[in-house]
């Protein structure tokens, strides 16, 4: 089954880099594993709950089922673990205000924004440059609604921090809090107000300002105009053409004009000319490739950003849905299954419990013959996907030429 576009998870994900929550545990390992939901965390959270048994003094064995459970977003469970881990963690030992950061995190997700606040100024306490809880500060006064407090403390982080592009962060944190686009421009305007120079607040509101591509014209021109500032103060900043050229990848999407899309073309070539090498860039365009569903491209680019450094959740979720694709395209066109196979293993590689590439899977093995090898994948993924309905008809399908082909059998041994 071909992964339908959906634009807010192939676009606005495009620059999301993937923060390790606890520096001393392995997230990676568990991204590449594939461990996203409760299928392979059940026995890996009973090995963890038995060390403690033996062990009970070790935080690490804590804070390794903490983050288990902020997969599973148990938060609640999160929150009784991280303090069962503080209790036990050395109080020199490096590391100690992160903890203390995750409970405020937990807290916030479960919206309980006052029993936050004192664990990111424990955390601070702690720690006073840790970027990550300074950011989790101006999210707790964009709760409270002291945007003036929110803009002061991400022109602070700015004046010191030059890797990170902290307003791009922030906005996506935004971006997943609120449905609409009122509250997150505000935020940023005040940003831009107070630091007029600084490229990044200049591209976190433009991108604001596009919102999903569908805003009127003034609102696309205003976002337009932002981001072309952001140039104007830094015109090596390679995200800034990337949200160029998303940006009329949306515009494109909502208004359902594939003119848009050359305008998205010509600022990907010039970030290319730029720095070709860019891991960023290349997910972007191998994001578009996808969108534009050549497959190859796609794949090829996306491989480049994860293999050269960008190993992130979103890029290794997109690259299944590119192998995925690829796949289903040679099952659509009739043709080369076997290989299709080949891409289809890559994708369940990456994501062994996705209902939609386990169908394409059967859907393959179908067109091979394999009918009762297509049955055990189709179940699978009906499994996963009771409700998907193309899946429900491709098992239908298969299922009928399996009892078809029992009564054959039958028949033929009477």
């Amino acid at each position: 089954m071909k992964i339908l576009k959906k634009i807010k998870q192939l676009i606005i994900f495009t620059l999301i880099i993937f923060v390790v929550k606890f520096s001393y545990a392995n997230n990676l390992e568990y991204v590449i594993k594939g461990i996203q939901d409760y299928y392979e965390t059940r026995p890996l959270i009973a090995q963890i709950k038995d060390d403690i048994e033996q062990n009970p003094t070790l935080a690490d064995n804590y804070i390794e089922l903490a983050y288990i459970y902020d997969l599973l977003k148990l938060y609640p469970e999160e929150i009784k673990t991280l303090k069962k881990a503080i209790l036990y963690y050395a109080d020199g030992r490096e590391g100690r205000d992160l903890l203390f950061r995750s409970i405020a995190e937990c807290y916030i997700k479960l919206n309980k924004w006052s029993k936050a606040k004192p664990y990111i100024e424990k955390a601070l306490t702690l720690n006073p440059d840790n970027l990550d809880v300074k950011i989790s500060l101006a999210e707790y006064y964009i709760n409270v609604q002291d945007l003036d407090a929110v803009a002061k403390i991400m022109k602070d982080i700015s004046k010191t921090e030059k890797t990170r592009d902290v307003y791009y962060e922030l906005y996506m944190y935004l971006l997943g809090n609120y449905n609409n686009f009122g509250p997150i421009i505000k935020v940023f305007e005040k940003c831009v107000n107070l630091d007029p120079d600084n490229y990044m607040a200049r591209r976190a509101y433009g991108v604001s300002l596009r919102w999903l591509g569908d805003v009127n014209d003034l609102r696309f021109e205003q976002a337009l105009q932002e981001l072309r500032k952001s140039l104007e103060l830094n015109n090596q900043y390679i995200p800034t053409y990337i949200s160029l050229a998303d940006t009329y990848m949306l515009r494109s999407f909502y208004r359902k004009d594939k003119d848009y899309l050359k305008y998205t073309a010509e600022w990907f070539e010039k970030a290319y000319k730029i720095k070709p090498d860019d891991v960023r860039l290349s997910y972007a365009m191998g994001n578009f490739a996808l969108y534009r569903e050549d497959y190859d491209e796609a794949i090829k680019k996306i491989e480049y950003a994860f293999d050269n450094g960008f190993k992130d959740i979103q890029v290794l979720d997109l690259l299944a849905r590119a192998y995925n694709n690829k796949a289903y395209s040679y099952y659509e066109k009739g043709e080369k299954f076997e290989e299709g196979l080949k891409y289809i293993e890559e994708a369940i590689n990456i994501k062994p419990y996705d209902g939609i590439i386990i169908g394409t899977k059967a859907e393959l093995l179908f067109k091979l013959g394999k009918i009762e090898e297509a049955y055990k994948f189709i179940k699978k993924a009906l499994e996963l996907e009771p409700e998907n309905k193309d899946i429900q008809a491709s098992y239908k399908m298969i299922e009928d030429v399996m009892k078809k082909d029992k009564l054959k059998k039958d028949k033929n041994i009477k």
